[in-house]
């Protein structure tokens, strides 16, 4: 038998997946702040590659096996369903990043119309205003609200 390297404890992983919570918790909040006056299409695509980033991180704590009992120990709940958190707080994640990849211009292949390029070369990102945003500040705001 080899020395158990590989496998995450429940104690670290609910640590981990909390404070994950958190970080996309704050992001979220402070993109829908900072965005309801607007924002450029290089801001917005960074912003999805981030959900993205803190959903897959979600995804690769939310299996650990004992998490959920060791949740509901943790905040002295036994009806704590971090399983169902889970869920919803991915579920609000994953609407996020659909709902910038939908409000996202495209042309009929899907590529996506968000560059000008400028005479001299340079690339001017297209700019979004608070209107044409508020979808996707609701779908951020509704990951805010998902994590206490």
């Amino acid at each position: 038998m080899g020395f158990k390297a590989s496998n995450i404890l429940p104690s670290k992983a609910y640590d981990d997946a909390k404070r994950i919570a958190v970080q996309v918790q704050s992001f979220a909040s402070n993109r829908a702040t900072s965005w309801a006056g607007g924002a450029d299409a290089s801001q917005i695509l960074s912003a999805a590659d981030n959900l993205k980033s803190f959903r897959d991180r979600l995804n690769d704590v939310k299996s650990t096996p004992g998490i959920a009992a060791y949740a509901r120990d943790q905040e002295d709940d036994q009806a704590y369903d971090v399983a169902a958190e889970f869920s919803a707080l991915l579920a609000a994640v994953d609407a996020a990043i659909t709902q910038i990849v939908n409000d996202m211009p495209k042309d009929g292949s899907g590529y996506i119309l968000v560059y000008q390029i400028n005479a001299d070369g340079s690339l001017a990102p297209r700019s979004f205003g608070a209107g044409g945003l508020s979808s996707v500040i609701a779908a951020l705001n509704a990951i805010v609200a998902a994590v206490e």
